[in-house]
């Protein structure tokens, strides 16, 4: 897995962020006819290719109004041969998005904010969908260190190629999921900056994964859902310090079958504490916990435990860049968002950034 990116100023006011990648998964599976494994029955091997970008800008167009624009794209490439003998299967799946967002300053105190998106998507075997999703809110800014905003927004979401084309859990008949939400929500600033937001979403075709009781899994479309929920931040920065902490609360519900919305939980925290010396080192400690969730297989409801991870990272700056460990799943603890299917072991990442002068 390789990434390049960096943030650079854009015009007079502006900056543009850009984030590049691209990962290459090589598998070779191999079946033996006994436990001496001495004699190869079959062998499978497996390709992909993913490769991406994603550009985030802005810039003030004029005195009270300040654009907004992304650009995203992604492009996988799957190769897939059963056995030695068995014929290659090639897949291709290209996403592609464009997205603007005006903030225009009506008064010193009143925002709106509007936007619209285009999303495509480029199926196999030349197959394509498009999809336009707008978005509009209001904000409120008073002369305290309080905010209010309202925001309607819509947005679709195409089925994955893995959704589409997994040989275990692919349905290629995915159509994709449509969603609306409408938000309010209030912010404060002054000796604790804490936020809360209140929202509804509904959901058209919701893009959701099955169990099944072979312990494969199968994507599906879910005629109608809605979640209902809150979120709440809080931080707070003591000179080196900083902890944040966050919680949201979801309702989610399957209302083409009258039952929750698989393995969602309705409740998850997250801690951040870190300390920081710009001119030094970085180090940061982040927990996260989840309330349990249910799933149904074979019309037996499945309840997957609830559980708390915790996670590690250090940075150390020089003039020129910084270079970093983070540890993930720390204390190498076992635990399931699915059935079945255990969470990735402790996880180490090494890497390096640089600054350029320009």
């Amino acid at each position: 897995m390789l990434g390049l990116g960096g943030t650079f100023p854009l015009f007079k006011s502006g900056t543009l962020k850009i984030r590049t990648y691209y990962v290459n998964y090589y598998n070779v599976l191999d079946a033996y006819t006994d436990a001496t494994y001495s004699t190869l029955n079959w062998e499978s091997l497996y390709k992909n290719d993913s490769a991406g970008a994603f550009i985030l800008g802005t810039f003030n167009a004029r005195a009270n109004h300040e654009l907004r624009f992304s650009l995203n794209g992604r492009l996988d490439k799957v190769k897939q041969q059963a056995s030695d003998t068995s014929p290659w299967e090639n897949y291709e799946h290209n996403t592609y998005s464009i997205g603007l967002e005006d903030e225009w300053k009506l008064t010193s105190s009143w925002l709106l904010i509007a936007g619209l998106s285009l999303d495509y998507l480029k199926k196999q075997e030349g197959g394509h969908r498009t999809s336009l999703n707008p978005i509009i809110g209001l904000e409120f800014r008073p002369q305290i260190p309080l905010e209010f905003h309202l925001s309607y927004s819509q947005k679709s979401r195409f089925p994955s190629m893995r959704s589409l084309y997994s040989s275990t859990s692919g349905n290629p008949n995915l159509k994709d999921e449509v969603g609306q939400t409408f938000e309010f929500g209030t912010a404060y600033h002054g000796w604790v900056d804490s936020s809360l937001a209140l929202f509804t979403s509904s959901y058209r075709d919701f893009i959701s994964v099955i169990p099944q009781p072979d312990g494969t899994k199968l994507y599906v479309n879910i005629g109608k859902a809605r979640i209902h929920g809150l979120e709440v931040e809080t931080g707070k920065s003591i000179g080196h310090f900083n902890i944040h902490l966050q919680y949201a609360y979801l309702d989610a519900r399957n209302l083409t079958d009258n039952r929750k919305l698989d393995l969602i939980p309705a409740s998850q925290l997250s801690l951040l504490l870190n300390y920081l010396r710009s001119d030094n080192y970085a180090l940061a400690i982040w927990l996260i916990a989840a309330s349990k969730a249910e799933t149904v297989i074979s019309d037996e409801t499945v309840t997957v435990p609830a559980y708390v991870t915790a996670n590690l990272s250090v940075e150390k700056f020089f003039r020129a860049g910084s270079i970093f460990i983070k540890v993930e799943n720390l204390f190498n603890k076992a635990y399931f968002t699915e059935p079945g299917y255990p969470i990735s072991c402790r996880r180490i990442e090494i890497g390096f950034g640089f600054q350029a002068g320009l």
